[in-house]
């Protein structure tokens, strides 16, 4: 086993004489930056807020009026310390506003034809949907034209990070080609992510830009990414490390 360093999950605010210590004490090799507010709305107008972590008792929890060129900056300044910088990338989850406005045919559906909340925000009120990102959808489209025009503002990027590449489950409202349930046409999730990544990297091709993913839900998906993480679950990395032997393996 080696150390090739930690990773850090971040708004860009950590100032500099930290990402020092870090990356001096604690090996801090990758910042998974979280640089806006909401799912689904990856390059925000200017000025925009960093307020994903930001709760009624911590409003301090937040970085407004950010610029592209502050992200610009705040990448600059990881580089110097021997840090890469990836921001946030997330192709299964919108929040739900930006979901039902734009793009109700993309929305996911379970077995009883309901919505899945996949994941409710800091301040307990705003929430996400799951999606369906295949490239025959509008979503995929839409989420990845943002990070080309991210990419174009901010060239510095290392990579992507890309968080909930695990949700598995059947979605009843859109159909794969292959799979059924109760004898009815219907999509298994998991061929979302391989089918998205596929053509992820002809947008975004290596080496030029790396990928790390959290927790994979099928082994294939590593054909296209550059390292897993187990979120909250050491007991998976070994289980991870097997699908990833020459690439890194984090715990979150």
């Amino acid at each position: 086993e080696k150390l090739e360093g930690n990773m850090a999950y971040t708004i860009p605010m950590i100032p500099e004489k930290r990402i020092k210590d870090w990356s001096q004490k604690m090996h801090l090799r990758w910042n998974e930056l979280f640089y806006c507010t909401d799912f689904g709305d990856y390059f925000p107008a200017e000025p925009f807020d960093a307020a994903q972590f930001k709760t009624p008792e911590h409003p301090e929890w937040s970085v407004d009026n950010l610029t592209y060129d502050d992200i610009n900056r705040y990448i600059d300044m990881c580089h110097k310390q021997g840090v890469k910088v990836m921001p946030y990338f997330n192709i299964g989850d919108c929040e739900s506003g930006i979901a039902r406005k734009k793009f109700p045919e993309s929305i996911a559906k379970m077995f009883n034809d309901t919505e899945l909340v996949t994941w409710t925000y800091y301040d307990r009120k705003t929430y996400t949907l799951l999606m369906n990102s295949d490239p025959a959808y509008p979503y995929f489209d839409f989420i990845m034209s943002q990070f080309e025009k991210l990419i174009k503002r901010c060239p510095g990027i290392d990579g992507f990070f890309f968080d909930q590449m695990s949700y598995g489950w059947i979605d009843t409202a859109h159909f794969d080609g292959q799979t059924f349930y109760r004898n009815r046409p219907a999509y298994n999730m998991g061929n979302m992510y391989l089918r998205a990544l596929k053509k992820m990297r002809e947008i975004f091709p290596r080496p030029r830009i790396n990928g790390m993913a959290n927790g994979i839900v099928r082994w294939q998906m590593m054909e296209y990414l550059d390292g897993v993480m187990a979120e909250g679950d050491p007991e998976a990395l070994g289980r991870l490390s097997m699908l990833s032997p020459e690439r890194p393996t984090i715990c979150l």
